[in-house]
Order: structure tokens, then sequence, then C-alpha cells
């Protein structure tokens, strides 16, 4: 399976660990279906974000493959069944944005999904976002309750 560049830099993240959480791209975000299948071809466990719009959460749930997946909430492709997983079981966070800052300051889609999901991991285990250049700025006015990422890694860059 050839990666590209970015694929690589996460892959090189993930090596070392077994539980993965990464999301499946819509199209202005990172394309991320290629590292899924290259984590779940290498025996990783692979978690995926669920939108809860009656919450307004992220809910998670393993997957094992791409097939069993279908246009969840806000036409994002989600597990047609949920497997179960807690959140402190994953080791590595992969989070989209619409835009970062130099500081892992992010923007999502403004609802803060991500924002809370995040807010109860942060600091326990490690959080990457993932974005083209052109979603990278030097500085993003922040709030209180954002929640940076530690690292960005540039798909085109």
């Amino acid at each position: 399976m050839e990666l590209e560049n970015y694929e690589q830099k996460i892959w090189q993240k993930c090596k070392n660990y077994k539980t993965i959480f990464i999301y499946i791209a819509k199209d202005d975000e990172v394309d991320t279906k290629t590292i899924i299948k290259l984590l779940l071809s290498r025996a990783k466990r692979v978690v995926v974000p669920i939108s809860n719009i009656q919450t307004n959460e992220i809910e998670i749930s393993e997957i094992k493959d791409l097939v069993s997946v279908h246009k969840g909430a806000y036409n994002i492709d989600e597990p047609k069944e949920k497997l179960s997983i807690k959140k402190e079981d994953i080791d590595i966070f992969f989070v989209p944005g619409r835009v970062f800052d130099k500081k892992g300051n992010r923007r999502g889609r403004g609802k803060g999904y991500f924002d809370r999901f995040l807010s109860e991991i942060k600091g326990k285990q490690k959080i990457i976002g993932l974005c083209y250049t052109h979603q990278l700025k030097d500085k993003l006015k922040t709030n209180d309750w954002d929640v940076p990422v530690d690292e960005v890694i540039l798909a085109d860059g």
C-alpha cells in the first residue's frame, strides 16, 4: 500500500499504539480512508466518532472495516453498528478542523462537539490535528472552552 507523505507521518505516530481514534473525512477534510485501511490491516483497533445530534456530543465506536459504514448525522460516514469502547482505552487521537493555528488551536464546524469531547482527554492522551496548508493560520482567536491539539500534521506540507 503506497502512502502519501502525511499518511506516513500518521503511521509513524501510530505504529507503537494499539488503539487509534481517527475521523472518517468529509469532502473538505484531510482524507483518512487509506490510513484507516492501513491501521486495520496492521491489527490496530480503529475508533471513529459518531455525532449524536440529540445531545450534541461525540460518541465513539470501533470499526472493523470501511464497508460497514453509512451516512449518519451531518452526512458524515459512521459505522452502521456501534461497537462500544472506552475513551480511556484509546492511545492517540487524530481530529479534523476547518482551521488550525501554529499553537494548535482549532476551529471546527461551530457546534462544539470536538471541544467537549477533547476536554475530557486533554493532557492524558496525545491529540493531533490534520489539515491542509491553507487551513493553517498564524493565530486564531480562542474562547475559554476551545481545546487545542498537541500537534498539527499538514496533508500537503
